[in-house]
């Protein structure tokens, strides 16, 4: 979601904020993006209007192998549709062997009428007709940012708001959630979005122990980093698992911005990458095909935990390290990057 969109929306003049948001950022906000190539496909109907997901597959794909599958869910306020945001972190998935989908949802308050259950149908859809888009149902995982990152995780973790007739028999969770910069509670911010307590339809407040594993990513001056670590308090009570990745200095959105961009150096978008297949890889949930990570368009970059007293750690989205080290690591640290190492060699 974007920077401009969330950082703005809570001051007044809505929509001159999403306005001018599509300005400045018109590469992630296209309206038209639906309309648009690739493989449109139609989940549900609400009234007359239609919901749908772009379907892009990899190359040489055929149902028989039941690929692992990602569906994305866009920010924008859960106001402004910015589903091309996805643009090069889709083409990364696909190239792995990831069906992916990018699904839409109808925008405006209130959420638990529009967005939520959106979303959900979403999940129950590719799980009910996993045959015939040749996906395995029991690799499905949501991938949202901002707003999106609130429904990734919310579909796996906020009670009920389906759609009217849904079988419910088909769970509209996913197995893995991963969640970029997200809006974890609306006690906090956007509580105008919801007509019922914000509690009800916060990740942070809906947790269980059966809640499917999640990471969660965002940066140190992010404005919803309050929302987050409620969320993580709250996580910490339960046994689900869930992982925490915060990116020092970085703002929102970070990771759909170049290097160098504002957030002093942080490559944000293949640091993203790299942690999200590493958590994949840990939970069993990469295709097949994929041996070792290949790289995204430049090596990605991370900051290390903690007050930033050691250099930049660099790394490719093999996990290798490229850079020297300089200063006293704490075995903190170093357990933080050993991880990453743990998707593969170059």
């Amino acid at each position: 979601m974007a920077i401009v969109g969330l950082l703005l929306m809570a001051a007044s003049g809505f929509s001159q904020q999403i306005s001018d948001f599509n300005a400045s950022f018109s590469y992630l906000c296209d309206d038209n993006y639906f309309n648009k190539g690739d493989s449109l496909l139609t989940f549900r109907t609400v009234g007359s209007t239609p919901l749908r997901m772009r379907r892009i597959r990899p190359a040489g794909w055929n149902k028989s192998k039941r690929l692992p599958v990602i569906i994305m869910y866009f920010g924008g306020g859960w106001s402004g549709d910015c589903a091309g945001e996805f643009k090069w972190m889709k083409d990364y998935y696909v190239a792995q062997g990831f069906v992916v989908f990018i699904a839409e949802y109808r925008l405006g308050a209130p959420i638990e009428q529009k967005a939520i259950p959106d979303s959900k149908a979403a999940v129950r859809w590719v799980r009910a007709n996993a045959d015939t888009l040749g996906i395995d149902p029991q690799k499905i995982i949501s991938y949202g940012s901002s707003a999106g990152g609130h429904l990734a995780a919310a579909v796996g973790t906020v009670k009920g708001y389906e759609l009217t007739g849904e079988n419910l028999a088909i769970s509209s969770r996913p197995n893995c959630m991963v969640s970029l910069w997200p809006v974890m509670d609306l006690t906090k911010s956007f509580g105008n979005m919801t007509s019922v307590d914000p509690k009800l339809v916060s990740p942070a407040w809906a947790l269980s122990d059966t809640v499917p594993p999640i990471l969660v990513m965002t940066g140190g001056n992010d404005p919803y980093m309050s929302g987050v670590q409620q969320f993580n308090t709250n996580a910490a009570a339960y046994k689900f698992e869930h992982q925490y990745k915060e990116f020092p200095n970085a703002g929102h959105d970070f990771g759909f911005r170049p290097v160098g961009a504002t957030d002093k150096g942080n490559a944000g978008e293949d640091s993203t990458i790299a942690w999200s297949m590493a958590f994949l890889k840990e939970r069993g949930l990469l295709p097949a095909q994929v041996t070792a990570i290949g790289r995204v368009k430049k090596d990605a970059r991370a900051f290390p935990a903690g007050t930033g007293a050691e250099n930049l750690r660099y790394f490719t989205v093999q996990g290798r390290l490229l850079g020297p080290r300089s200063g006293a690591a704490t075995s903190a640290k170093r357990s933080a990057f050993a991880r990453t190492a743990a998707i593969g060699t170059p």
